[in-house]
This record gives structure tokens, sequence and C-alpha cells, in this order.
């Protein structure tokens, strides 16, 4: 099915979905149809169990991928927490729609791990070509899909053989150190992710060089030959010239023009580290954020899809930002640690509050609806669900909550 011609790929898609209204399965309104983009694929809502799904015809290359994921998650628990937890986040944020220039699913998953390779004390997840390899490769050396080759089944076979092996044998390595309660990684995640989105639109250590990206192949930065005209490599670590970051283009950072989505997303990232408490620099203007399923407002940007892996589907576009003075070097796993917060620090929100601006409309599928009214109040909900039933921008219905909450400062 992978030879398809990328035609045939939109068809077959288009007809899986309206097989799926027909049965009963989704909602049409709840169908959103991403034919044009690199990869294309469908995403809606399985009316039963109110679970997102997103639909693509994948070839070996999706699989081998996906059954991968799957082994690094089996290393240590904190992976699969932290992503879900980062991807819910991140959907309420509109950061998560390769389609709309920010991070596709591939690239999310890519972050978290090497938020647990490099930032977390001590690591909780190997590099990667310590499942792939018996001993790190030569430099330059291909990896399994590079250059988009697809192994044969039985190269394939051996190949998922020997990564089970390593990776039972990384799960006794790895599987019992202690890491931080859930919460405090996906502050740890949101806080380092922002100085390192800072360091990258200000080039900075360790991003002074335009080859400089991000490896989970390697766990480290990396010198990466796949950048192109983005502003970050990560690279792929099936294919070392495949840039999973590659939406994020270098004309929305041009000098005197300071808005679009990298930007967008920096705001996100030291927004949340600030609503979590932790330091994320001095606040500044807010940037807006770019409207699903489109470039950000006066940018064009390359064509991008993401994978689908799951996770809330619901797309918001806060307004709120924060940015603040980059850093002379982003910090190493050693030095990672939030700073001591500032005296003055305000006060912590309550808990209402938080979870409205992290997940926003998010929280009305995920939280029984006893919870979610003791939660926000059961006019706010009530308000909430009809929003969303009446067809109302889930952005527009996020910040509905925090202004009813009194939480959008």
């Amino acid at each position: 099915m992978h030879n398809l011609h990328a035609r045939d790929h939109r068809v077959l898609l288009q007809r899986a979905a309206a097989q799926l209204v027909s049965d009963g399965v989704a909602a049409q309104r709840d169908v959103k149809y991403l034919l044009s983009a690199r990869i294309p694929l469908i995403k809606f809502v399985d009316l039963r169990s109110g679970i997102p799904v997103d639909l693509t015809l994948g070839g070996p290359s999706t699989q081998v991928k996906a059954w991968s994921v799957s082994q690094v998650a089996s290393i240590h628990p904190a992976f699969g927490k932290l992503f879900r937890i980062v991807k819910l986040w991140a959907k309420a944020h509109s950061i998560n729609d390769g389609a709309s220039h920010t991070f596709n699913s591939w690239c999310l998953t890519l972050l978290v791990m090497f938020h647990l390779q490099r930032h977390t004390r001590p690591a909780l997840l190997p590099p990667l070509h310590a499942l792939f390899h018996d001993a790190p490769p030569e430099s330059g050396a291909p990896r399994l899909l590079e250059g988009g080759r697809e192994p044969d089944e039985e190269e394939l076979g051996m190949w998922m053989t020997e990564v089970r092996r390593r990776a039972e044998a990384a799960r006794a390595s790895y599987g019992e150190l202690p890491g931080l309660p859930l919460h405090e990684l996906f502050g740890e995640f949101v806080a380092s992710g922002g100085r390192m989105m800072r360091a990258l639109l200000a080039r900075e250590e360790p991003f002074d060089s335009k080859r400089t990206g991000i490896s989970v192949f390697h766990g480290d930065y990396r010198q990466c030959a796949g950048r192109g005209g983005a502003v970050v490599a990560v690279e792929d670590p099936f294919n070392s010239v495949d840039n999973t970051a590659r939406t994020f283009q270098a004309q929305c950072v041009r000098m005197k023009k300071r808005t679009g989505t990298p930007n967008y997303v920096l705001s996100v990232f030291e927004r949340t580290a600030q609503r979590l408490g932790l330091p994320a620099g001095p606040p500044a203007a807010a940037q807006p954020g770019p409207t699903a399923g489109a470039p950000a407002a006066e940018e064009t940007l390359s064509d991008g899809a993401g994978d689908g892996l799951g996770g809330g589907e619901r797309q918001t576009a806060t307004n709120a930002g924060t940015t603040c003075t980059a850093p002379d070097a982003l910090p190493s796993a050693s030095t990672d640690a939030p700073a001591q917060a500032d005296e003055q620090q305000r006060p912590l929100p309550p808990l209402s509050h938080t979870l409205a601006f992290l997940f926003g409309p998010e929280l009305l599928s995920r939280l029984p609806a006893g919870q979610c009214g003791e939660l926000l109040g059961p006019e706010l909900e009530a308000w909430a669900r009809a929003a969303l039933a009446e067809g109302r921008p889930a952005g527009e219905v996020h910040l509905g909550m925090l202004r009813r909450l009194g939480a959008e400062g």
C-alpha cells in the first residue's frame, strides 16, 4: 500500500472517512482532512469513547517507528507518562499540528525522549543508538531507513529481535532509576524547552552553529545534516537527513520580524513555566498563536504533517505569552534544574486556574463530568460544553474559560 500514488492515498482516506461517518463511528463535524500534508491523514473523534484518532496509510517506516517508540516506553515508565501529558498540553495550545507549522507528533515524541536523555538527573533513557547497535556506529554510517530505504522482512525481523534484546538490557539499567513526580517532570520539560527555544531564536550556545541540532540517536546536541531552511533540526533517528522539525522556517524570525510560529511556541513554553511557578524570564509582549490547519499570520511556511501517536485533538490558540532574554548557554543536564525563584514571584494561582490554562477544553473530554464540574464549577462547565457544541473554535473557548475564571493574567 505504501507504493500507491499520493493521490490514491488521499482517495482512500476520503473513502475511509465517509465509511466511518456512515457507520456511526465519527461525526462529520469532527472529521478533519489533512490530505495535502507531507503525510496525508484524517483526524476524527470516536463517538463511543470520545478518543481522538489520527488515521493515515503507513508503510513499513511508520510501523518501525511506532514499534520502536513502544520499546523506548518499556525502558522507563516516565516516558509514557510524560509524553501523554505533553501531548495533551501541546494540543490544548495548538503546538501539536504540523499542518499549522508547529510540532508534528513524531517531532514532539523525539523532544520528550531527548528531555529524558539529556535534561534529567540521572538520565532516564539511553541514546537510541544503544538500542539499534551494540556499539556506537561510525559518523556518517547509514541508518535503518536512511534516504527512504525500506528493509526487507528478513532484515527487519532480525533488527527487531536485536532491538528487543537491547531494550530489555536497558530496562534493567534504567527502569528502576528514580524519577521526579510527573508534575515536576512536566515542569522541567517546559522550563528547559523554553530555554532551548530561546537559545534557538537568539542563536546562542549550543545553537550558535547553524548546523547544530537535536539528536535522540546520540542523546545530545550534534551537527545535523537535514536542517535546510528550518530554525532547528530535530534529527530523525532512523534517517539522519530528515528533519522532523522542518515546519519551523527561518523566515519567521528574520531581523525586525519577531512574530510567527517559533515565537508563539516559545511563548507557550515560557508562559507555562511561569504558571507553574518556575522562572522563565521577565514577561514581555504576547505572541499571536497560529490558526489550526493554516500558517501563522503573515507567514508562509513549507508544508508538514504530524503522524498521529494519540492524545487530545481539539485545537486551541491562546494569544498570551512571555519572552525573556536568552541565556549565555543552554544548561546541560548537570545545571538544568530550575533556578531559585525570584523573591517577588507571585503566589501560585488556584488549581482550577492552572489546569484551565494548561489543558483548556481538553479537560471536558478527559475528566469525568462530576470532576470537571467540581474543578471548574457547574456553570463554567456547562458554558464550555455548550460553546463547543455550537462549533465555536476551541481556542476561543479556552480563552473564554480563562476569562470567566479571572485567570487570563
